[in-house]
């Protein structure tokens, strides 16, 4: 049957569908509507007839399309409607779906139900965009519950792909065990960890993990523990599981191991510095050798682990279990023992300088032979069966006679000869603090008057001054003097950033609290001390150049001065020379035209003389500029002995004197401005950092401080008078007297142990004669040169091209340059003494038998004849370094 033509559209349709269907009250209104028409056409009513015939076609087709439950075989039935009745398949359904949908009854619907709904539409929406891909054919063949049950097979394998990708993960650990450095290990380990899986009893010896953070796992939890507190913690966090892993020689610096399960763990000689291990579990742990600087272990677990030869300087162990834990020959200066439990732990020969033990049960734990200067053991400290034979207890706090008399071997301990009645009296803590003076120069006066105003503020605080000179080997004496006094603190502006840091590592292991200023050490050197104090010396020579710019221009109508700069720079100093660039940058940025008409590398006051040349054969030079303190003194000093004073405008980097800011309140001198770095101020709060460090009332971390200078001018008369009351009077200098430097026996001390190991070392009468210990440095070095030569050419596994690190050995010399003694300071150096030719150096005991080619133990000599002690470095390279005076300690 041929469709017939008709103005109705879709709309229309459906409406005459629902009308068709919609019971008895739509046909009586059918018929109304009827009887209202009654005045239509012949014509009209015939279409109108016409058009109920295809609409009753129509709602037969839908039945039988609606009556096949299979969805398959339905949408092939539409099709076939479509074509039969010549419309396009489209237009077909979406009549279908509106008409068939609407007739179907209404079903309760459930809230719970909502979300399924809204799947289901998503679903229908999906489908929809598979019809404008071209792959709505798929779409229908397949059913919107194909799709729905993809989706469920994709959820319900989910576990399987994730197992699957963990294990894969692990795979990865265990083919890259060998490789030091792998991302796609760290990636593997980062993917365990989120998805709360360990790697129990992995290899992965010597690898570069630092920084990794493996703190991601959070388990849910809905029970008793989720509700004990408010907000409800639905989830709680649970620690990595490493437990038997083997990270031997691993880099684990800045790593986040807080709450990690590291029982059993291999950590020989791993870097864990700076590593947050709070709470961890590393019961029966190997730590030998390890670096765990300034690492966080509070309430940690290590009991039964191996600590030997541990570097745990500054560690936090608050409220840790080290419970028959071995810390034989580590470094726990500075660490924070508060509350930890130390029960029968062994800590025979370690360094615990000023360790904090406040409130640690000590109970029966060996301290025999260990360093305990300066160790706080107040607030209930237990010290009961503690063994203290041979350990150094000097400058210790203790909070009870009776509590402590119930160590062992108290008697054979080194304390304090007042120290009971220290603890009875409880007098006010009381403290020295050292302070090197190299020279005479104003920065340093200036400094020593911060430091004694400090002093006068606080009584408890004595300033022990101490003029070395301005060689670092003389810094060096001084600081070893110092240590003699007992000193708590040292306040010094390194000579030599570098090569000061051996005698600041020396004071440092022996707890003072060292603070720089003035001048900073290398980063990797800062471990050393507590401070430093600094001024922008790039900063001071831009204000100072720039202003010189400003002044130069127009001022009140007046022409623009002419700058012919003379400099007295002082720049073959490295620390100087940022002033000088400064100086040059400020001047640039300034805009003015000027030239630089002379310089001169003046900088003491006996080179005055230079600088008067350099003015003579520069006539036209107007403006001098001083690069440092002296520079800018002697500048000062020749200008007046030449009489230039107003002709030539200086221009200097020096700290405020009342001298100096006289000169600038007077317009007939020919000083113009100054930059003040504020030594005094500085110096006042480096000591107060140091205190506070001592006192544990500040970080122990490294803190590094710029401090602001001030520049000063002609123009500043009320600033300048209102600062001129505080400058230091050098015609009234009422400062202390530094103490001279002692020479000879002063420094060099008469006795030294006979072993690096303090428990089982004899005292030895030691050589003092400085020239005398010189020669034999010199002796020794030739020794060893020519028998390291030999041995490094026969041909063995076993030679200087075997090792990728120094080899360091302590070697007793006596007066006639016999070597007496010789002992390897870690396992690399045991390991290769045979390489070394330090056995077949050693001269026979003086009763005459053989001796051990391998080892002989210092102890077990005797030695009858005064000794000098020397460090002997073998390099990769072949290199052998003699040295003396230098710390046995490779590093802090």
């Amino acid at each position: 049957m041929k469709t017939p033509r008709f103005n109705l559209n879709q709309a229309d349709l459906i409406k005459h569908l629902k009308k068709m269907t919609a019971g008895k009250k739509q046909t009586e209104q059918k018929k109304e509507q009827t009887e209202e028409n009654i005045e239509r056409t012949e014509e009209e009513k015939a279409e109108i007839s016409e058009l109920e015939s295809v609409l009753q076609n129509l709602d037969a087709s839908f039945n039988r399309v609606a009556a096949i439950p299979d969805p398959v075989k339905r949408e092939y039935r539409l099709l076939q409607e479509a074509k039969r009745l010549d419309m396009p398949a489209e237009s077909y359904r979406r009549l279908f779906e509106s008409y068939y949908l609407e007739r179907l009854p209404k079903k309760q619907e459930y809230s719970w139900l909502r979300p399924f709904k809204f799947l289901d539409q998503r679903l229908g929406d999906f489908a929809k965009w598979c019809e404008n891909v071209s792959l709505y054919s798929l779409a229908t063949v397949i059913g919107q519950f194909t799709l729905l049950a993809a989706m469920g097979a994709y959820f319900w394998e989910a576990p399987q792909r994730q197992q699957a990708a963990l294990d894969t993960a692990r795979q990865e650990i265990r083919n890259q065990k060998d490789v030091v450095y792998s991302e796609s290990r760290i990636d593997a380990i980062e993917l365990l960890n989120k998805n709360c899986e360990g790697i129990l009893g992995e290899q992965a010896p010597k690898a570069n993990l630092e920084g990794i953070e493996l703190n991601k796992c959070y388990k849910f939890q809905l029970g008793a523990a989720t509700f004990a507190q408010w907000p409800p913690q639905f989830y709680r966090y649970e620690g990595f599981n490493l437990s038997q892993i083997n990270l031997a020689g691993a880099n684990l610096k800045g790593a986040n191991l807080e709450g990690a399960n590291l029982e059993g763990a291999n950590l020989e000689g791993a870097n864990l510095e700076r590593a947050n291990l709070k709470g961890a579990n590393l019961k029966k742990a190997n730590l030998k050798g390890a670096i765990l600087r300034a690492a966080n272990l509070e309430k940690a677990n290590l009991e039964e682990a191996n600590l030997d030869s541990t570097r745990m300087s500054r560690i936090y162990l608050r409220d840790a279990n080290l419970t028959k834990a071995s810390l034989i020959n580590s470094r726990l200066l500075w660490a924070d023992l508060q509350g930890a439990n130390l029960k029968e732990a062994n800590f025979q020969s370690s360094n615990l300088s000023r360790v904090n033990l406040q409130g640690a049960d000590l109970y029966k734990a060996n301290f025999k032979g260990a360093l305990l200067r300066y160790a706080d053991m107040r607030k209930g400290t237990i010290t009961i069966g503690t063994e203290f034979e041979r350990a150094n207890l000097k400058r210790a706090k203790f909070w009870s006679v009776d509590q402590l008399k119930r160590a062992y071997n108290l008697d054979k301990a080194a304390k304090d000869k007042d120290w009971e009645a220290k603890i009875i009296k409880e007098a006010p803590e009381t403290y020295k603090v050292g302070f090197l003076v190299p020279n005479d120069n104003l920065t340093y006066k200036l400094y020593q008057q911060g430091l004694e105003r400090f002093a006068k503020e606080n009584k408890q605080v004595e300033i022990v001054p101490i003029k070395t000179g301005e060689s670092v080997e003389a810094e060096a004496q001084g600081i070893k003097q110092l240590l003699t006094q007992d000193v708590d603190a040292i306040i010094m502006r390194p000579l030599d950033p570098e090569k000061s840091v051996p005698a600041i590592l020396q004071a440092y292991v022996s707890g003072v609290a060292v603070v720089n200023i003035g001048d900073c050490l290398p980063k990797e050197a800062q471990k050393v001390v507590f401070a430093c104090y600094e001024s922008d010396s790039l900063q001071m020579g831009y204000d100072l150049g720039r202003y010189i710019g400003i002044w130069a221009k127009p001022n009140n109508k007046q022409q623009v001065r002419e700058l012919n700069v003379g400099l007295v720079d002082g720049a073959d100093s490295t620390r100087l020379y940022p002033y000088l660039q400064g100086f040059a940058k400020g001047m640039k940025d300034s805009g003015v035209v000027w030239e630089q008409t002379g310089t001169t590398d003046a900088k003491t006051p006996e080179e005055v003389d230079k600088v008067k040349e350099m003015l003579k054969n520069h006539p036209n030079i107007n403006v001098l500029w001083g690069g440092s303190e002296m520079t800018t003194e002697i500048g000062l000093k020749a200008v007046k002995e030449l009489g230039l004073e107003k002709k030539v405008n200086v221009f200097g980097i020096v700290p405020l004197t009342r001298r100096l800011a006289n000169m600038l309140l007077d317009p007939n001198q020919p000083l113009q401005s100054i930059v003040d770095e504020a030594p005094s101020y500085a110096a006042h709060e480096a000591v107060e950092q140091a205190i506070g460090v001592i006192e544990n009332k500040v970080s122990r971390e490294y803190k590094y401080i710029v401090f602001q200078h001030r520049l000063l001018t002609v123009s500043d008369r009320k600033k300048i008078n209102e600062l001129i009351g505080d400058a230091l009077d050098l015609e009234k200098n009422s400062l202390k007297a530094p103490i001279a430097l002692k020479a000879g026996a002063g420094v060099i001390p008469s006795e030294i142990p006979s072993s690096l190991d303090s428990a089982a070392a004899d005292s030895l009468a030691a050589i003092t004669d400085e020239k005398k210990i010189q020669k034999l440095q010199e002796d020794l070095q030739k020794l060893i040169v020519q028998n390291w030569q030999i041995s490094s050419n026969k041909e063995t596994d076993k030679t200087s091209a075997n090792f990728d690190r120094d080899l360091v050995y302590r070697v007793l010399v006596d007066t006639e340059g016999a070597v007496v003694s010789y002992e390897p300071i870690d396992k690399l150096a045991i390991d290769l003494l045979p390489t070394t030719p330090l056995p077949k150096l050693l001269s026979k005991p003086d009763d005459g038998k053989a001796k051990d080619e391998t080892l002989i133990l210092p102890n077990k000599l005797v030695i009858n004849k005064p000794v000098a002690e020397f460090k002997v470095v073998f390099s990769p390279s072949g290199k052998v370094e003699v040295k003396w005076g230098e710390s046995f300690l490779p590093d802090e």
